[in-house]
């Protein structure tokens, strides 16, 4: 289904940015940092918009979907956690 397709797609974006988020954490250059910020701060309107977007159709879909759906609503609060964690820095 287009929505379980959709939902794959995202875990790995979320993934990817996790991943990247986390080595700017290592990088601990200040310098860095503030740009990081400036190009990080676009793709924030991506995980809320997969949370609400998963949230609303999760009861509708199947057993399997429905896990990844879940799934996708973790990662994506463990993107805007990895954002707080940038922003406070």
């Amino acid at each position: 289904s287009l929505a379980g397709a959709t939902n794959m797609v995202l875990l790995i974006i979320f993934f990817g940015v996790s991943l990247s988020l986390f080595k700017i954490k290592i990088q601990e250059y200040s310098r860095e940092k503030k740009s990081m910020k400036k190009k990080f701060s676009i793709p924030l309107i991506f995980p809320l918009l997969a949370i609400m977007g998963n949230l609303s159709i999760m009861f509708f879909l199947p057993f399997k979907s429905q896990l990844i759906a879940f799934c996708v609503i973790i990662a994506g609060f463990i993107v805007l956690q990895s954002y707080k964690r940038l922003y406070k820095s």
